[in-house]
């Protein structure tokens, strides 16, 4: 990229500063500069300097910007901008801190844009050891004696000519050259010189002929690069320079030569201009490699006409993919027939809202898409569901996984808000999960919940055998060691009765569930933890063995830190999640107050007569009771009355289909004591 295309950016941005009161309410305004900023990020990844002038160029207009919007705009503003530049407002020392969070590209950059002096540079590399670093802070100092000065501190041969290429002065440059011993080096340094005269003249000093065609290509000149062809041999080679030759006639002559289409593909893909390149396509040439020249046109309007020349449907789609306009890729819908097709071009356009407008151009049934996302992401439209709250404590953090399956799974409008689309090989092909963000029992949350399922449904996605509903609950809510010990007791001793109310009412654990969700109760069955000391998660852990357990607690104390539950099955069904959150959430929330519980027994505390009776009842899930009395002993430890309702309607059906439906003894529960209490205390 060159300094009048990077001008065009910067002028790009600038443009932007006429509409920047009005970013207050729109930060999406931006949205377009950004992705030609991405764009010049990594296409200046060998050129260190030119991304250095970019960086410097829109810092300032990026600051004026961010100093008309309000805090909490003006940090969401910086946070959508390329990371390079929002680091480059900065002052040094900050930049300093941070160059360890950068990848090797932006790290480079970030040095380059340095404010220190020469001086203040060499006395920085006193404090700096990463080698790395060191050679791109002698690489920014502008005098060259010094830089050379510096050339013996440098260990590696590699890190020594990266400096020598930035030297300034070409004379210096090359008396250089022969501190290198390996070719690679001296090519790299002749090929950063100014001077074609100078370039050509060293080439006698270099053997490999790929390292000759490197420098030729180089070349500022684009007849000398011609008159060298003589000088190679290879025919991969000669069409590597002839594809770096700038002036289109010259290439299109050199053309005529080449006998071998492939060879000629490649050139003609390398030619600028639409028009020669379109005049060079003839019937020696095949499709595929037509469809790959349409692709490489600059002109989407030219793209678009050249569709008709093409007659595979996939080869057609390829290329409206590549067209670099949303609203040319919609108006090119037409040429394909292909329901699928059509999707894969729909995936790749950038603006939200016009991907919506085209998915209900390609079925009418979902027409209604597009208004019911326009009202996610306001917050208008119908709110009338059953539930507005889940009834959990206010500091619990919940997470929800829907797993569902279908044609449309690649266009669920991710990002929303703040659900991400993720893939998930045991869903299958078609299938899709769509992660929420971290949630509280806020109405505002529910409501998402509601509306992520009704848009999954009118996309015509549904759950499969292989999807699953899995539910995630802060692990930060439960405090003690005590607490964890009794969620697995309490999950364990009435783990019977959650797997037939863990899913809506005339709905079983689907056939799966043995191997996505097993049993922990006979796992635990039999195990005794008493310790006053210890890591009881880390053991709790190998006991379970799989991550892919009814409950499972393999994430807490991890990144994630969350108790997860895997027994329900898929459902896009708003109500069902809000209730499956509750009992999970709800047995969590029980399982902490047991655990404090506990706690004042060991401390010889007097209990309430309200946690002597939800002890006690916890306690009487270890006695052999029937199914029909765990689940009631389970409603009165979970539920009040009014929420019980729900959940005995589930137990009632789903014990029926039980029978029919699902193996128990398959799925082998067991016993859970794990000792919380020593005998003596439980004689006390």
């Amino acid at each position: 990229m060159d300094r009048a295309e990077l001008d065009k950016i910067v002028f790009c941005f600038k443009q932007m500063l006429s509409y920047k009161n009005y970013v207050k309410d729109d930060v999406k305004l931006l949205n377009k500069v950004y992705l030609i900023l991405g764009v010049a990020e990594k296409n200046n990844e060998e050129n260190v300097n030119t991304y250095k002038y970019f960086i410097n160029s829109v810092t300032k207009v990026t600051l004026d910007i961010a100093q008309v919007l309000g805090e909490e705009n003006k940090e969401y503003f910086l946070s959508q901008i390329p990371r390079a530049i929002n680091i480059a407002l900065l002052d040094d020392e900050q930049k300093l801190e941070l160059l360890d969070d950068l990848e090797p590209i932006e790290q480079k950059a970030v040095i380059q844009s340095f404010k220190y002096s020469d001086e203040e540079k060499i006395a920085l590399l006193d404090r700096i050891t990463n080698e790395f670093y060191r050679t791109e802070i002698i690489r920014s100092i502008e005098d060259d004696n010094k830089k050379i000065e510096l050339l013996e501190s440098v260990k590696k041969e590699k890190d020594r000519a990266s400096i020598i290429e930035s030297v300034q002065d070409e004379e210096k440059k090359i008396a250089l050259l022969e501190t290198c011993k390996s070719e690679a080096n001296k090519t790299n340094i002749i090929v950063s010189l100014k001077d074609d005269n100078k370039k050509i003249e060293l080439l006698k000093t270099i053997e490999s002929e790929e390292n000759k065609t490197r420098v030729i290509k180089s070349l500022h000149d684009d007849d000398k690069k011609i008159q060298l062809l003589e000088v190679i041999k290879r025919n991969k080679n000669k069409v590597d320079i002839i594809i770096s030759i700038k002036n289109d006639d010259k290439k299109i002559e050199i053309l005529k030569e080449i006998k071998n289409i492939i060879d000629r593909v490649k050139i003609i893909k390398s030619i600028q201009d639409d028009d020669k390149k379109i005049g060079l396509i003839d019937e020696s040439i095949d499709e595929f490699s037509r469809m790959g020249i349409i692709k490489t046109l600059q002109d989407d309007d030219k793209k678009i006409s050249m569709l008709d020349t093409i007659t595979n449907e996939s080869d057609r789609c390829e290329i409206i993919k590549g067209l670099q306009v949303d609203d040319k890729k919609i108006e090119a819908l037409s040429y394909l027939d292909n329901s699928n097709l059509k999707l894969a071009v729909i995936r790749t356009i950038n603006d939200d809202f016009k991907k919506d407008y085209a998915l209900s151009m390609i079925d009418k049934n979902l027409d209604r898409v597009y208004q019911t996302i326009s009202e996610f992401r306001n917050r208008k439209g119908n709110s009338n569901h059953k539930y507005k709250k889940i009834n959990l404590p206010e500091d619990m953090t919940f997470g929800i996984e829907i797993e569902s399956a279908g044609e449309y799974r690649a266009l669920f409008p991710i990002p929303i808000g703040k659900w991400r689309n993720e893939t998930d090989d045991s869903i299958g092909n078609n299938g899709i999960e769509i992660v929420s963000p971290v949630m509280k029992d806020k109405q505002e949350f529910v409501y998402e919940i509601y509306k992520v399922n009704e848009i999954l449904q009118m996309m015509r996605m549904e759950p499969t055998q292989n999807c699953g509903g899995h539910v995630h609950i802060g692990a930060d809510y439960i405090k003690t060691e005590e607490g964890f010990k009794q969620l697995i007791e309490l999950w364990g001793n009435a783990e019977e009765v959650y797997f037939l109310i863990s899913n809506k009412q005339g709905e079983v654990p689907r056939e799966y569930t043995v191997k996505y969700a097993t049993p922990i109760s006979k796992k635990f069955e039999g195990v005794r933890l008493r310790r006053k000391s210890g890591n009881f998660i880390e053991d709790a852990k190998k006991i379970q063995a799989k991550r892919k357990t009814s409950l499972n607690l393999f994430d807490v104390n991890k990144r994630r830190n969350t108790i997860e539950f895997r027994l329900s099955n898929g459902t896009l069904d708003g109500d069902t999640w809000i209730e499956n959150i509750r009992l999970y959430g709800r047995t969590v929330q029980v399982a902490e107050i047991l655990g404090k519980i506990v706690e004042k027994i060991k401390s010889e505390e007097e209990l309430t007569l309200e946690e002597k009776k939800l002890f006690a009842l916890k306690e009487m899930l270890k006695d052999k009771k029937s199914l029909d009395e765990k689940m009631q002993i389970l409603m009165h430890i979970l539920f009040d009355k009014q929420e019980r309702e729900v959940y005995q309607e589930r137990f009632d059906a789903n014990k029926k289909l039980a029978k029919k439906e699902l193996d128990f003894e398959m799925l082998q529960f067991g016993k859970v004591d794990l000792g919380t209490i020593s005998e003596e205390t439980e004689a006390r």
